[in-house]
Parts: structure tokens; sequence; C-alpha cells
């Protein structure tokens, strides 16, 4: 996947005091260290050795959400569109009722910046899954890593057999896995709330139906987030409990950028850039 936070994701050098301050590090692990090469420029040879601390509730949120496929059937749609023309592409999976409709709408001249203006679009919806504890749904839009010069628009459908539908929040989300000296971490890339859609005469159904519109501008795996349990009451610090089980309080509050890791020097006047 090409797509990341500016393109390159910098992980800055910050004191562990202003982490531990920091939100959503209520449950930081114990220190993580590494050995690292000196900054450019260092004459010396020497490795330095980085530490590290991990906010162990946003991992774990966020390692469910990047494992969220598993046990999960995926169906492939595919449809092929002139961008530049634009066009619709709208499935709805045998069996989904009305209104649980998955569609990708394509402005005329939104151009492909990697890729022919004649694009073969894929969808890989999740037909079936767990039918309990699911917090977060996998959506797959191919080609892999296309961007395009303006968004393009999607909507997705949060599917019966994940249980209880949210009820008031469904986020859409990219996170990434990256590794620091053998361990996985996980940052949020993107995270985008539901767009308000034109008014149109619909049947109730599907007026009532749980899907969410977002625009997006490079393609990977989203993962559609129940949000709905997502609270900022200062009697709830829990972060309430979502339909389907408890939201973690640093994913409420969890915004673009943020990571599970993140380090500190034991030297203050070396300030060395990891790559994350």
């Amino acid at each position: 996947m090409v797509h990341r936070s500016s393109f390159h994701r910098i992980l800055c050098l910050i004191p562990l005091l202003l982490l531990v301050a920091s939100g959503c590090q209520e449950d930081v692990g114990a220190p993580v260290s590494f050995i690292s090469e000196g900054p450019s420029g260092d004459d010396t040879g020497a490795l330095r050795e980085v530490v590290g601390v991990e906010d162990t509730s946003l991992h774990t949120a966020l390692e469910a959400m990047w494992t969220n496929t598993d046990g999960v059937l995926m169906q492939i749609f595919k449809q092929t569109i002139d961008c530049q023309a634009g066009g619709v592409f709208a499935v709805r999976p045998t069996g989904w009722p009305e209104g649980y409709d998955v569609v990708l709408t394509v402005d005329p001249g939104t151009v492909p910046l990697n890729h022919d203006n004649m694009v073969e679009f894929v969808m890989e919806i999740p037909i079936t899954g767990p039918s309990s504890g699911v917090t977060s749904v996998p959506y797959e839009f191919h080609p892999d890593g296309i961007i395009f010069n303006q968004p393009v628009h999607i909507t997705v459908a949060w599917p019966e057999w994940a249980g209880t539908a949210p009820a008031s929040g469904m986020d859409l989300w990219y996170i990434e896995q990256e590794f620091v000296d053998t361990a996985a971490h996980y940052q949020v890339i993107d995270r985008k709330v539901s767009e308000p859609v034109a008014a149109t005469i619909i049947s109730e159904k599907v007026a009532l139906a749980p899907v969410g519109h977002y625009s997006i501008d490079h393609f990977s795996r989203w993962n559609v987030v129940d949000d709905s349990g997502s609270s900022d009451d200062p009697d709830d610090p829990d972060g309430g409990l979502a339909d389907n089980g408890t939201v973690h309080a640093s994913l409420a509050n969890a915004v673009e950028g943020d990571c599970c890791w993140q380090a500190t020097v034991t030297d203050p006047n070396r300030h060395i850039a990891i790559d994350f």
C-alpha cells in the first residue's frame, strides 16, 4: 500500500513525559528499546539506543482492526469505468437487504495519477463473518495503491452478520502496520466520518439502512468501525459501550497520524528521526 500520512510518516522524538501526559496514553506499556544508527553527518560511526513506549490500549484496538479479516468471507465484484467520463459501480451482495448497497462513484474528470483512465475497479465485500464481538468490518478496493487527482466516493454498509448496526457512529479507517525491532506496531493514516448526502425519495427501508458515505483519494483496505460507543462524557471515562462490545477510549480519541508506538532517545541532543 503506497498511501502514507504525507506519504512518508516520521515519528518525532519527544520526551517521555509528553507521551505519558498526552491524550489516549492511559495504558502505556513498558519502554521498548532498539539500536539505531546516528544521524546523517555523524562521523563517529556509533550506534545509539532509541527507547520507545507502547500505548498498549491503542495497540490492542488497532491490532483487532488489522486482523478483522479473520473468519470473514470476501466476495469479489468487478466493473470497468472510464474515469475521464465518470461512472457508478453499485453492488448489493446476494441475500443483503434493500438499502445495503455498496457503491463506488467516479465523478467525470477524476483521473488516476498512476494508472490509465480505463480502470477495472474491484470491490471485495465482506458477505459473511463472525456473528458476535464485531467492532470493525473490512472492505477492499482495487487496484491497490491507485491514487486519484480528486476523491472518488464510496458508500458502504454495516452487514447484518456483524450484529447490531452502529447506533450513532460509523467511521471509515485506514491503518498501516510497521515493524520496529521485529515488533509490530500500528498507525492511523486516515479516519473519515460519514458525509451527508442529498435528500432523495427513497423507501423507509433504504433510509434506515446502516450505510456510510465517504470520499477517498486512494485504494487499499478500509475498515468500517463501530464508533457508536465513542464518548467524551466525563461521567463515562471508558468511552461507553458500543453495540457490539467495548469501544476503546483510545480509538474514540485517535486522530490521523496517531500510532501505538512513540520513540524517545537516551541522548536528548541527538534528534534521531525514525521512518515509521
